[in-house]
């Protein structure tokens, strides 16, 4: 009975996970159901190589530019199916995977006691969109990435929670899980690095105990990685074909990013990544907010000064959502729930809107549909500036936020002076 019970309380996951699954449809019906010519096509070929020719896995054209760990998971799909069916199958398991992010997101939610119509208003914002639809688009793994993260945090929202000890397995999962998501995405070890210093406080780095989690990490990255060290010629390669990548992606993402040329654009992005490692510092040292929310600002951080960000959004997104949670306003009828979080649903809003006008809406479906658009100027200038107002509403609706927060917490404190 409870099983059924819970079951139930759970059915409002499935219009979300609709929501989502009809992007994937979505993109299958205008491809006529053809899955080719994609991300995962260089990720089956880099497994193959893997299996073939282990020390050629870096080699020039093989578009293969993550860490070692990332290429026997597509080994299997070598294994098992030829690259035709390990399409189809490799869809299926995004098709998966959809299901379980919103399901770990919604767990999150729970633990963190939101109502459950906030709770589903946050599932509909980051299941829809033509964002979702872009990770079908190219077979992409950002899916993977994200599933990661949430588990992280709510296995550490859950102990928190119930007040449990972490043990010797929790740590070895998180780590090993955080790790895969940095192989996959290396930005993401800004991520390790908040992740590994909450768990350490940097005035107490010389405890056994801090020393071992730190050996932990350097364990299960060698042993992740191990390949580098059975052909060590493979980390010059990488090193160089990451660079050489890396700069054309930088190139790429640019003009999106800023809606401009920039001229030194080298200069430019060592300076935002120069001030993204203090953000970072900053949120390390900082030991009034629990990890989500170290999560949500660094995601927030990355969305407004990563030239790579736009890479990233799918993931960025939800886990900046969670943001708004220690602000929001509950148990309320419907029309005071609306004047009460106005702020946080405009910032929704603003997410919402930016799901729907990625760039993939712009690419594929204005471009197929109403090709006439895509050289009209003013078509351009008004979806860029669209993109803009956006972010600039989310960055705004946070600042009011936390502004009304300081605000309160000041006339709090002049009237218990006055006491």
């Amino acid at each position: 009975m409870l099983k059924i019970k819970k079951i139930i309380d759970h059915l409002y996951l499935i219009i979300p996970i609709l929501c989502m699954w009809s992007w994937a449809f979505l993109f299958l019906y205008l491809r006529n159901f053809v899955l080719e010519d994609n991300d995962f096509t260089i990720l089956y070929n880099s497994g193959k190589t893997l299996l073939q020719n282990p020390n050629d896995l870096y080699k020039e054209g093989s578009g293969y530019y993550y860490l070692p760990i990332f290429a026997p998971f597509f080994s299997i799909f070598v294994l098992l199916f030829p690259l035709s069916i390990a399409q189809y199958v490799f869809f299926t398991f995004l098709l998966i995977l959809t299901i379980l992010i919103l399901y770990e997101f919604d767990r999150i939610l729970i633990l963190k006691k939101v109502e459950k119509k906030t709770r589903f208003l946050f599932l509909i914002v980051i299941s829809n969109g033509f964002l979702i639809y872009r990770q079908f688009f190219y077979s992409q793994f950002k899916f993977i990435i994200l599933i990661i993260l949430l588990v992280i945090i709510r296995r550490e929202i859950q102990y928190r929670v119930q007040e449990k000890e972490k043990d010797i397995k929790f740590y070895i999962i998180n780590f090993n899980l955080i790790l895969f998501a940095v192989a996959i995405f290396p930005y993401f070890i800004f991520i390790l690095f908040i992740y590994l210093f909450n768990e350490i406080k940097i005035k107490e780095i010389n405890k056994r105990i801090n020393l071992q989690k730190i050996g932990l990490i350097i364990l299960f990255f060698c042993l992740q990685n191990i390949l580098f060290f059975i052909f060590p010629s493979n980390i010059f390669t990488f090193i160089r074909f990451f660079q050489t990548y890396d700069s054309l992606e930088t190139h790429q993402y640019a003009a999106e990013f800023f809606g401009f040329k920039i001229q030194n654009l080298f200069l430019t992005n060592l300076i935002l990544n120069i001030i993204i490692f203090i953000m970072t510092l900053i949120l390390i040292l900082n030991n009034n907010l629990d990890i989500e929310q170290k999560f949500a600002i660094f995601s927030l951080i990355t969305i407004y000064l990563s030239l790579l960000a736009l890479r990233i959004l799918l993931i960025l997104f939800p886990l900046t959502i969670l943001i708004f949670i220690p602000f929001l306003k509950q148990n309320l009828q419907i029309i005071d729930y609306l004047k009460k979080n106005l702020v946080i649903l405009f910032g929704l809003l603003s997410i919402s809107i930016y799901y729907f006008l990625d760039s993939s809406w712009h690419s594929y479906i204005i471009t197929n549909l109403f090709p006439s658009f895509e050289e009209n100027s003013y078509f351009n200038f008004i979806y860029s500036s669209i993109i803009y107002l956006m972010k600039k509403i989310l960055l705004l609706s946070i600042i009011i936020l936390y502004a009304q927060q300081y605000y309160k917490k000041y006339k709090l404190k002049e009237e218990l002076n006055e006491y």
